[in-house]
C-alpha cells in the first residue's frame, strides 16, 4: 500500500493551521454545541485530536527512534486499516473515542490551545525522521486497524485530522458560525 508522506504532512499542517484559528475564536464558534452533529463542541474534538493524535505521533517517533524496530516481520494494516488508508477517510459515527481520547466534558481555552501546542510540538520533533519515514523498518499496533507503519501512522493522523474537521465545520455551519479559514480536507 502506497502512502505519501510529503503530502500528508502538509494536509496535516493546514488542518493544524485552520485549528490553531478556531482555537483563537469567539467561545460562541469554540464551544457551540449541536446535538445532531455530534456530541462534542469544537473545542473537544480539538482536544480529542490533541490527545489521539499525540498518541500516533508518539508511535511514529518510537518507530524512528527505536535501536531495534518493534515488529519488523509483523503483517500490516488489517482489513479496516487497508480500507482507511486506501480511501484516505474515516466513516462518521461509526466508532467511539476510547477513554483515554475522551476530552473533558467542559473544556477550557486553555486546554485547546495546550493540546494543539504540544501537538505541533511532538510533530516537529519528527522533523529530522521525515524525509526517510518510507525506509523506517518495523511497525506498531493500532487498537482497531492493525500493524502500521510510520508512513501509514502519520496518513493516519492526516486523516483522523480531516475526519474531525469536517465535523467541526459541519457544527460551525450548523450553529450560525462562519466555518470561514477552515478548508474543506
Amino acid at each position: 500500500m502506497r502512502t505519501h508522506s510529503s503530502r500528508d504532512l502538509q494536509r496535516l499542517l493546514a488542518f493544524y493551521d485552520a485549528a490553531d484559528r478556531l482555537a483563537a475564536a469567539d467561545d460562541a464558534a469554540l464551544f457551540a454545541t449541536v446535538p445532531v452533529v455530534s456530541a462534542w463542541s469544537p473545542a473537544q474534538h480539538l482536544i480529542h485530536l490533541g490527545i489521539a493524535n499525540g498518541m500516533m505521533l508518539k508511535a511514529i517517533e518510537t518507530l524512528c527512534t527505536a535501536e531495534t524496530p518493534p515488529n519488523p516481520d509483523a503483517s500490516g494494516p488489517n482489513a479496516a486499516g487497508q480500507v482507511v488508508l486506501r480511501l484516505g477517510r474515516m466513516a462518521r459515527g461509526r466508532a467511539q473515542a476510547p477513554p483515554r481520547a475522551r476530552p473533558p466534558e467542559h473544556p477550557t481555552r486553555a486546554e485547546v490551545t495546550d493540546a494543539l501546542r504540544r501537538n505541533r510540538e511532538r510533530l516537529a520533533a519528527l522533523d529530522p525522521y521525515l524525509p526517510t519515514l518510507a525506509a523506517v523498518e518495523g511497525r506498531l499496533p493500532h487498537p482497531f486497524l492493525g500493524m502500521l507503519s510510520t508512513p501509514q501512522w502519520l496518513r493516519l493522523v492526516r486523516i483522523h485530522s480531516e475526519h474531525h474537521h469536517a465535523i467541526i465545520r459541519d457544527i460551525l455551519s450548523q450553529a450560525g458560525h462562519p466555518a470561514g479559514d477552515a478548508p474543506a480536507p
